[in-house]
């Protein structure tokens, strides 16, 4: 079983500078000329099914959005990790409390973000950013779950 002191260690750490990395990019200003976006999915979902068929007369704004649904979404996988890590039980068949935290913290941290950028100019709040951001932590978290099951496993199958 991997020592649950270090993994908490580690997961303090990468939560540290993922916090320092995640508030420098999200309150940087920037000079863009952006809107608001209270309503979810609501400009980006057009944009992809564009994409997805093709031959858009404005493929380069639902190739840009396409590129801020994956971002969005891979920026927040190392949160997912180090928030899982640090909330570890110690066992590989953590239950869904554990599962719960994760998610809800991650979507916490992200809806502060977005709300952080209110008054950030230059910057726009979007629903959408908290949507893939928790859906990010999620992965995060299944990753996570994942390698952990599978270290504990290595570890039963060695000898002492």
């Amino acid at each position: 079983m991997p020592d649950r002191a270090r993994i908490h260690r580690w997961g303090w750490f990468a939560l540290a500078i993922l916090i320092l990395g995640t508030f420098w990019l999200a309150f940087l200003p920037l000079d863009t000329r952006v809107s608001d976006n209270f309503v979810p999915l609501s400009r980006k979902l057009p944009a992809i099914r564009c994409f997805l068929r093709g031959g858009c007369r404005w493929m380069l704004t639902s190739r840009a959005v396409l590129i801020d649904w994956v971002g969005n979404v891979l920026f927040f996988i190392p949160l997912g990790a180090a928030l899982a890590l640090i909330r570890w039980p110690g066992r590989a068949a953590a239950g869904w409390r554990w599962a719960g935290w994760v998610v809800l913290t991650g979507a916490l941290i992200s809806t502060g973000i977005e709300l952080g950028q209110l008054l950030v100019p230059g910057r726009a709040t979007d629903v959408d950013d908290v949507i893939l951001n928790t859906i990010g932590v999620v992965v995060g978290l299944a990753a996570t779950r994942a390698s952990i099951a599978v270290v504990a496993a290595a570890r039963r199958l060695m000898p002492p």
